[in-house]
């Protein structure tokens, strides 16, 4: 039996494996929460740490017809580390359609432009798309809900 002793704050797991050959392997997981404070500065590690998780969670009650909020911790190799952004979008000092929001870790920069919602409406022969509807609160507003949405966002970049 393996054990692991474990003096850091964050979450650690092992998981059990099979490798190439069918030879047996355990893959050591650690798993860290920061929360990122408000004016913005470095991250701090959070009081709660997010618990491992054996399998995906996901936004709405029907994974079909719904985005992933956390991915599986489970898995029997990751070369690197994944970085979940989990918040709300404000608009800053008006309402408007689009904001871009962007996370930065070490080199790795991501940015995406989150969106108001649309409404798909049928035409003729299709379904059309409308406009985006100016609905991202201004900062003063009660957080928007549902909050980032992948299917809210465009993923992209920015140098």
């Amino acid at each position: 039996m393996f054990e692991i002793i474990n003096r850091t704050p964050f979450v650690v797991s092992l998981i059990p494996g099979l490798g190439k050959d069918d030879v047996a392997h355990m893959t050591v997981l650690a798993k860290g929460t920061f929360s990122i404070p408000i004016p913005p500065g470095p991250p701090r590690i959070a009081e709660q740490q997010i618990p491992f998780w054996p399998g995906d969670e996901w936004n709405g009650p029907e994974p079909a017809t719904s985005s992933v909020r956390f991915e599986s911790d489970a898995c029997p190799t990751k070369p690197g580390t994944d970085v979940v952004l989990v918040g709300h979008a404000y608009a800053g000092a008006r309402r408007q359609a689009t904001v871009d929001v962007g996370l930065r870790v070490g080199k790795l920069q991501k940015v995406v432009r989150v969106t108001g919602d649309r409404i798909w409406t049928r035409a003729a022969f299709a379904w059309v798309m409308s406009s985006i509807r100016p609905n991202l609160p201004a900062m003063t507003a009660i957080p928007w809900e549902p909050g980032l949405l992948p299917q809210l966002a465009r993923s992209g970049s920015k140098a």
